[in-house]
């Protein structure tokens, strides 16, 4: 457990470093662990989407299908990836694909409306300009690993969610362009696999879920912000 990424180890929120490193340590080292999480939901969809890619240009409902099953992939995969990694840092032990999700899907009610109401407000910030957009984003965060591991309605975890990351936002948007720079090389490379073996569905399959697990980066980098702003909250209240 030396080096491990442990509850303890989470530090209070004061600077980019206090999230960007626990949140890269934490990705890496159970990369195993998020990859089996990942593939579970996602591999059937890919390969629904691969074999469908000729025609989404053409048919707006495919697409529209496809973007719902994605967002839909992303839901169910938060609640058992957020269960599996603090369980891994309260006792360093993995638990089972069938354990996270189980836990998993007893939360999925509150954040099926929290990431509704969270798309919403987001895709009405870009509507009416990139700013407010951007704001928006920094503010809801954390609104998943609240919904997930606090008790509360879907609209307290966006109100909490917008609470906890005042002051914060400029530290949160530092640390999601590092990490989107940090990720950038691996996902780039899987998805110029997805273009570049049309002819090899499976090989296009195996590099869109590729793409799918780095993507779960900014899922850990959540968890992780929420837990360092709580212990700074602890820490100032002691």
């Amino acid at each position: 457990m030396t080096g491990s990424t442990t509850l303890s180890s989470i530090r209070p929120f004061h600077d980019v470093g206090d999230v960007l490193g626990p949140t890269l340590k934490l990705f890496f080292r159970n990369f195993w662990l998020i990859t089996k999480i990942v593939i579970v939901i996602v591999a059937p969809f890919e390969v629904f989407r691969i074999l469908n890619f000729e025609n989404l240009p053409d048919n707006w409902q495919l697409n529209v299908g496809v973007y719902l099953l994605d967002q839909v992939c992303k839901v169910l995969i938060a609640p058992a990836l957020i269960y599996a990694l603090m369980k891994v840092m309260q006792t360093g032990i993995a638990p089972g694909i069938n354990e996270s999700y189980r836990w998993g899907f007893s939360k999925l009610g509150k954040l099926i409306i929290c990431a509704i109401l969270s798309v919403l407000l987001q895709r009405l910030g870009f509507a009416l300009c990139i700013i407010p957009g951007i704001v928006i984003y920094l503010s809801l965060i954390v609104a998943y690993p609240i919904a997930i591991l606090e008790n509360g309605s879907a609209t307290g975890a966006l109100e909490t969610s917008r609470d906890l990351t005042k002051g914060h936002r400029w530290n949160i948007l530092g640390a999601s362009i590092l990490l989107g720079l940090v990720m950038a090389v691996p996902v780039g490379v899987a998805e110029i696999l997805v273009f570049a073996t049309r002819d090899l569905w499976p090989l296009q399959v195996a590099a869109a879920i590729l793409s799918d697990i780095f993507e779960q980066s900014l899922t850990v980098l959540s968890l992780v912000t929420y837990l360092s702003i709580r212990a700074l909250w602890s820490q100032s209240t002691q």
